[in-house]
């Protein structure tokens, strides 16, 4: 996991993997990662760039979100991260 988040006023721990990448076969290899990982009660792939494969893909679990490029922006937008994400850049 490229993240590991604990909330525990929650009792929750989160995984959260970010790929650049990636293809339906490599996010299916991490999902049955993180369903042999009891302590996880959520699981996040975060994919800049998705193959068709895995963008057609549908999710069946509550607890798993795939989030492609078109969220991403959404929530740097909402989440006022654009001039840190232009800082990164340069």
């Amino acid at each position: 996991m490229d993240l590991d988040l604990n909330i525990p006023i929650l009792n929750q721990r989160i995984g959260i993997q970010i790929k650049s990448l990636s293809n339906l076969k490599e996010f299916e290899l991490y999902l049955t990662e993180f369903k042999e990982m009891e302590d996880f009660s959520q699981f996040f792939y975060i994919v800049h760039s998705p193959t068709e494969d895995l963008q057609q893909y549908t999710v069946n679990e509550d607890n798993v979100q795939l989030i492609f490029l078109d969220e991403i922006s959404r929530l740097v937008v909402q989440y006022g991260l654009v001039d840190w994400i232009i800082k990164k850049s340069l």
